[in-house]
């Protein structure tokens, strides 16, 4: 049995990784590896990020704020055609 140099815990010797902490234990386990956990909280906030940007898209496509944009680039359409004459 090996202990994990992190979580403390006890795991077979043919494992690369604590089942436990996600910590690498294997052969190249002196190379700084990002553990399970830290991976998965990054993954976590990449999907946050996703969403709101999702979110924010949709915010944009609603009616309401379509016409709102509709109704100013028409005006400002407006005011270059009078400009012109």
């Amino acid at each position: 049995m090996r202990v994990c140099k992190k979580c403390g815990k006890e795991f077979d010797e043919d494992m690369n990784f604590c089942p436990y902490c996600g910590i690498s234990v294997g052969e190249d386990a002196d190379k700084e590896e990002t553990p399970v956990e830290e991976m998965a909280e990054e993954q976590k906030e990449e999907v946050q990020e996703t969403v709101m940007e999702a979110e924010e898209q949709e915010e944009e496509l609603r009616p309401e704020n379509l016409e709102a944009a509709l109704a100013a680039a028409k005006a400002a359409g407006e005011s270059k055609r009078i400009q012109k004459e």
